[in-house]
């Protein structure tokens, strides 16, 4: 049985993954749409969300790294709004 504290724990870390590997994908996705112009500053808020999460969210690099590929994909594939 998961206790409420471990659980917080466990929502606050899937949040900063997800949520980092979101707000990466979407400056990824407009740095590509826009040729090139805004690659390093996706590039800048790729290593520091991900470091952010991986610090204080204790989130694995691999599954930021997917995360954030996969909604960047997700994205391109949709369409940018």
């Amino acid at each position: 049985m998961i206790d409420r504290e471990s659980l917080s724990l466990y929502v606050i870390k899937a949040s900063m993954g997800l949520g980092g590997g979101l707000l990466a994908a979407i400056f990824a996705s407009e740095a590509y749409l826009h040729g090139g112009f805004l690659v390093p500053f996706a590039i800048g808020v790729f290593v520091m969300v991900g470091l952010a999460a991986r610090i204080f969210g204790q989130v694995r690099i691999w599954a930021y790294c997917l995360t954030t590929l996969g909604v960047t994909i997700l994205l391109l594939y949709l369409g940018v709004p």
